[in-house]
């Protein structure tokens, strides 16, 4: 799972709770939250809830944390779902607008076209 740090908290549950049925299938949850070097402590407890909530509900999640900056994203969560042996990538896409997300060098364009 990946979504990004500064998604509203309702967005964010939403986000959960419309993966549970995909998540719920998995031996293994791997929150992966891509930061700065110095995220806010809004961020953190943000993940940190998540997975928290994913455990309730009886999903195996754990919480990984990837360093990186806006344009590396889409690299960093290629790189770090091969390393884990991801088979599937349940990502949250709408941070921005609809329009800028489809825009060519989005993060979600560029994860759709890999």
């Amino acid at each position: 799972m990946s979504w990004l740090p500064g998604t509203e908290a309702g967005n964010l549950r939403a986000f959960l709770s419309e993966s549970l049925p995909y998540l719920q299938r998995a031996r293994k949850v791997w929150l992966l939250v891509v930061e700065n070097e110095r995220p806010a402590e809004t961020d953190a407890l943000r993940s940190n809830d998540a997975a928290q909530h994913l455990r309730h509900h009886g999903i195996n999640a754990v919480k990984y944390r990837a360093v990186g900056v806006d344009d590396e994203i889409a690299d960093i969560v290629i790189e770090e779902c091969r390393r884990l042996g991801a088979d599937l990538l349940v990502m949250g896409s709408y941070g921005h607008s609809r329009l800028h997300e489809l825009l060519p060098g989005s993060t979600t364009s560029r994860l759709l076209h890999h």
